[in-house]
């Protein structure tokens, strides 16, 4: 088993685990920025704000923007967990496999 599968088993609650599982594809085709953006979510806007030189309202439609990208308003799920939480473990998920992935293709030279 790979480390991302430890991850995600080690998520208790079966619908939060395949709201993560259905969400974090969906990184791949976010932005860059956003991508930054839903990397760092665990900050308050007011943080991220500061640390990137935008305002909070700035920051705020950024948000807004990467919960439409991800679909996540439309997700079932987000009416049972906070946005913000589904989101973090999506791209925790998400970068995991996104390195085993690379891993795999060092390994292989694919």
């Amino acid at each position: 088993m790979q480390p991302s599968d430890y991850f995600l088993a080690s998520i208790d609650d079966p619908r939060l685990r395949a709201a993560v599982q259905r969400i974090a594809p969906r990184f791949d085709r976010l932005s860059h920025h956003l991508r930054e953006i839903a990397m760092q979510l665990h900050f308050t806007p007011d943080h991220l704000a500061r640390q990137r030189n935008l305002s909070e309202s700035t920051v705020r439609k950024y948000i807004d923007n990467l919960y439409k990208a991800l679909d996540v308003r439309n997700d079932i799920d987000a009416n049972v967990f906070d946005r913000t939480t589904l989101i973090c473990f999506a791209a925790q998920y998400w970068r995991m496999r996104r390195q085993e992935d690379q891993n795999e293709m060092d390994t292989t030279g694919w």
